[in-house]
């Protein structure tokens, strides 16, 4: 690990009381300006001429960029997909040695990681965010390396027509009746566990999709493709789900479902989803137990035979404006 000080420099904006804020582009000489916002699509504040502002504070697309102010905005990084021009809560970085695209994105991903550590009392700003612990260049992990991105995509908004959410039509559903629930089998997971080995060990955390390690032992313990995960316990992670698309471990605080139904990424990312706003239910002195397992409910979008519609969840999922990257 190293300071995020060896890897960029910093870079501030400029108080937007100093230039004129234009809402529309006129011409190739307007540039985004950028605010601090919890969101990428957010950052848009309006468009700056680059006469009326210093070159310096020009910075071309691909650029990470760091919000360092705001209630509920602070410390969320991005790489741009544009030329821009930030505003004083705002903060680009610029890589000391040459990094790819890819790296650019990791290392914005794990910027926003230490939100944590700030507040609207405690801003990331001058010391606070130099001092931030990063990987180095060298400790990039390969499943982030081997990841793609693209900038065009991200600022595209999904075609087509938009799938309505009506949830007063949905019908409620048991664990039971979707899944075969099972607990996992892994007791010791500190136990032959490293990062080069073959099959995703699954544990009670909200992190990394629920990925403790990885393991490779000659047992029955494995657990199929496309199911869902769920934390029975743990202080901060009790009801979490995650959807697994390959063979995987799971540890024995852990609940796995097997559906009763085929499966795939969209329509299991749907029921992640909808089975997190069920977590308020749990907590640590309410753990996950077999028979609060099979009593707990889903309620779903039915086909005209009052079955769960997979298909619309499907298709829900795929037309979600970041689908081609699930």
């Amino acid at each position: 690990m190293t300071l995020l000080s060896k890897l960029f420099k910093l870079k501030n904006g400029i108080t937007k009381s100093s230039v004129r804020v234009y809402s529309e582009k006129a011409s190739n000489d307007y540039v985004k300006f950028i605010r601090p916002s919890k969101s990428y699509r957010g950052t848009f504040d309006g468009f700056v001429k680059k006469t009326e502002v210093p070159k310096d504070k020009v910075f071309p697309s691909e650029t990470i960029f760091v919000s360092t102010d705001g209630q509920g905005s602070h410390s969320y990084a991005y790489v741009s997909a544009f030329e821009f021009v930030p505003n004083s809560n705002v903060v680009a970085l610029i890589p000391k040695h040459k990094i790819n695209l890819i790296q650019k994105h990791y290392y914005a991903r794990c910027i926003s990681a230490n939100r944590y550590k700030f507040s609207y009392g405690r801003k990331p700003k001058g010391d606070r965010l130099e001092n931030i612990s990063l990987p180095s260049k060298e400790e990039i992990p390969q499943w982030a390396l081997n990841y793609k991105y693209s900038l065009n995509k991200i600022t595209e908004r999904k075609k087509g027509k938009f799938l309505k959410i009506e949830t007063k039509k949905w019908k409620w559903f048991t664990y039971d009746y979707l899944f075969i629930p099972q607990r996992g089998k892994v007791n010791n997971i500190s136990k032959n566990i490293n990062s080069e080995k073959t099959f995703p060990l699954i544990s009670a955390t909200t992190k990394n999709n629920g990925v403790v390690g990885y393991l490779d032992i000659n047992t029955n313990d494995k657990f199929p493709p496309n199911c869902i995960t769920i934390a029975n316990t743990g202080q901060g992670s009790v009801g979490f789900p995650a959807f697994q698309e390959k063979e995987f471990y799971a540890t024995n605080n852990i609940t796995v479902l097997k559906p009763k139904f085929k499966c795939n990424k969209y329509v299991g990312l749907f029921l992640c989803t909808l089975m997190k706003k069920e977590r308020f239910k749990y907590s640590y002195g309410r753990v996950i137990n077999e028979k609060r397992i099979k009593e707990a409910r889903l309620k779903l979008p039915i086909d005209k035979k009052g079955n769960p519609d997979w298909q619309f969840m499907d298709k829900y999922v795929r037309h979600l404006k970041l689908s081609a990257y699930v």
